[in-house]
């Protein structure tokens, strides 16, 4: 049997990434791209209805903070956010798996996959944030077991057709023994997303501001493209944390039961 290697989990991963920079790069931009289309209409309608409603609050301080959540506009935004990150990930997942499987995938199976595979990601998704969200309250050191623990969960499902708790158990079964290794692997990842994230928005902001000194109007020429900037760190870190965790999963099979292909190929047969 192979060692667990955090090297080859990245190796993998930006390989991934390379081979499917025209399928499942572009489904995940497109579904972020919508998030944003959404977020930049319904923000402006968002704040224009919470200073009316503070205007006719005849209350004050808490009342006044809590007049976001009386706007659909508020609810609209966290509802497609929330529709958005399901989706790409279902999809992306899907089409990296899938990439790995095949050597091929396309942005309408990405679409197909994600959409079929929508709820049951939803429940995933948020069981692992309440159960980690629970462990960080208990204490830090439940959250970052239950982290690694559960790193493999959603490809798991994804790429074997599990139900959600067959897949948290799954997981449990294939990061045992590696789970300090997982941690490490995600700590890195931490290091890279900031990184990116510096190097990306202060390159789009940095343009921006120079815009804005230059026309004497820095913080109204900053604003817009404090959007601008969002869009591509999303995609960087939703495209490397989806990569990652696919990597881990394989990772975590060959290290266990050796290279096997079988689970993956009955689903995307």
């Amino acid at each position: 049997m192979e060692a667990f290697s955090i090297g080859r989990v990245f190796s993998r991963a930006f390989g991934l990434i390379r081979d499917s920079f025209g399928s499942v790069g572009v489904f995940v931009f497109l579904v972020l791209l919508a998030e944003t289309a959404v977020g930049l209409v319904a923000q402006p309608l968002m704040v224009e209805s919470v200073q009316t409603a503070v205007s006719e609050s005849t209350g004050q301080g808490n009342q006044a903070a809590l007049a976001i959540f009386g706007t659909i506009w508020y609810w609209l935004v966290l509802l497609v956010s929330l529709v958005g990150m399901c989706l790409a990930w279902s999809g992306g997942m899907s089409g990296l798996l899938q990439q790995a499987d095949t050597g091929q995938t396309s942005v309408a199976e990405c679409f197909q996959r994600g959409l079929a595979r929508f709820l049951p990601v939803l429940a995933l998704i948020t069981l692992w944030w309440l159960g980690v969200a629970l462990g960080w309250v208990i204490f830090i050191v439940p959250a970052t077991i239950l982290v690694s623990m559960w790193a493999v969960a959603l490809p798991a499902m994804i790429g074997e057709g599990l139900g959600v708790f067959a897949a948290f158990g799954r997981s449990r079964e294939l990061t045992r023994g590696n789970r300090l290794s997982i941690f490490g692997v995600l700590v890195l990842l931490i290091v890279i997303y900031y990184a990116l994230a510096i190097v990306i928005a202060g390159s789009v902001i940095g343009a921006g501001a120079l815009s804005g000194v230059m026309s004497g109007d820095t913080i109204e020429a900053i604003s817009p493209w404090l959007t601008v900037a969002a869009l591509p760190v999303s995609w960087v870190s939703g495209m490397l944390l989806k990569a990652i965790v696919a990597s881990l999963y394989l990772e975590s099979v060959l290290v266990k039961e050796g290279v096997r292909t079988d689970r993956l190929t009955g689903v995307f047969d």
